[in-house]
């Protein structure tokens, strides 16, 4: 009984993305998009301050964004979270070195 019904649906795969999509309009799809948009900027901002000696830092904030899983409030959760976690790394990534070594030169 669901062959019939997938090969009704088979061709409306053509209205992903667009503003006919049915469930592009749903809260969990509308936060992808936004962590997809998120991730493009922030992406932009590590690739500007990118050095020889911050590579592994800027690798890890980027990397923060493969620990959003889940469905739902679970996904939701997830991102607050996780992007909390990259306000704070990219706080002191984008800190200029010598600022990051004052207080140590001081101590």
């Amino acid at each position: 009984w669901i062959l019939p019904v997938l090969r009704v649906l088979a061709p409306m795969k053509r209205l992903r993305g667009t503003a006919f999509d049915p469930f592009g309009y749903m809260a969990e799809r509308r936060l992808e998009r936004r962590v997809i948009a998120d991730y493009e900027g922030i992406a932009g901002r590590v690739l500007t301050g990118l050095r020889h000696d911050n590579e592994a830092e800027a690798l890890a904030i980027l990397s923060l964004f493969d620990e959003i899983r889940g469905f739902g409030p679970v996904k939701e959760a997830a991102v607050r979270t996780i992007m909390a976690k990259i306000s704070d790394r990219l706080k002191v990534y984008e800190t200029p070195q010598a600022k990051q070594q004052a207080p140590a030169d001081a101590a």
